[in-house]
């Protein structure tokens, strides 16, 4: 069985006051007007890998407009965002949760961090392992190869990781004449799918 994600919640992200799907399938398609928050979806995955695979949580930030901008309504209504991934596997699920708050010099710290994994024949889920807060990185990524972490579940927590890099997010938004998507590229470009789109024929 390949693994997915099982369900997703999103809270305080951009237009997303709070936002929770379970039992996601293999395919979805997003359907809502224009500003309804597909987009914006879309952004949080993006921001998944710069905090996972770069662990460049404040590069994202700077790129987009700053700490206040990914927050809904801005750091005057929302002073945090949380997120809960549920990621499915052949043994069971793995969890992961985070909580970003906003701090200056309008930029984000992690004031909540944890993992957990649950084995299908379980009967009950697993307790959460927290990983502290006030970090401005995500701490999930330094656990195995870390003494500070040893009485962590190392194994799920590089599991979890593993996984999550896996992520990545596309959108073939621009379709102009001139764009990626629509002008030529190298036929041999082939290994990885860009994100914008301009190796997809």
């Amino acid at each position: 069985m390949p693994n997915f994600i099982e369900a997703i919640r999103v809270k305080g992200f951009r237009s997303l006051a709070d936002v929770k799907i379970d039992n996601m399938p293999r395919a979805a398609v997003l359907i809502g007007s224009n500003g309804s928050g597909k987009s914006n979806l879309v952004r949080f995955f993006e921001m998944m890998s710069w905090m996972i695979r770069a662990r460049r949580l404040n590069g994202f930030v700077q790129r987009y407009g700053g700490a206040s901008d990914q927050l809904f309504g801005g750091s005057k209504i929302s002073l945090q965002m949380e997120a809960q991934l549920a990621i499915r596997t052949e043994s069971g699920r793995n969890d992961y949760r985070f909580t970003l708050e906003y701090a200056q010099p309008d930029r984000f710290q992690f004031v909540d961090e944890a993992f957990r994994f649950t084995r299908d024949d379980s009967g009950a889920a697993s307790s959460w392992q927290e990983l502290g807060y006030g970090h401005v990185e995500a701490k999930i990524v330094e656990i195995r190869r870390s003494d500070e972490f040893v009485h962590l579940n190392q194994r799920t927590a590089g599991v979890l990781v593993q996984l999550l890099r896996r992520c990545s997010a596309y959108q073939f938004h621009d379709t102009s004449f001139n764009s990626p998507f629509m002008t030529e590229c190298d036929p041999m470009d082939s290994n990885y799918l860009l994100s914008n789109g301009g190796n997809l024929a």
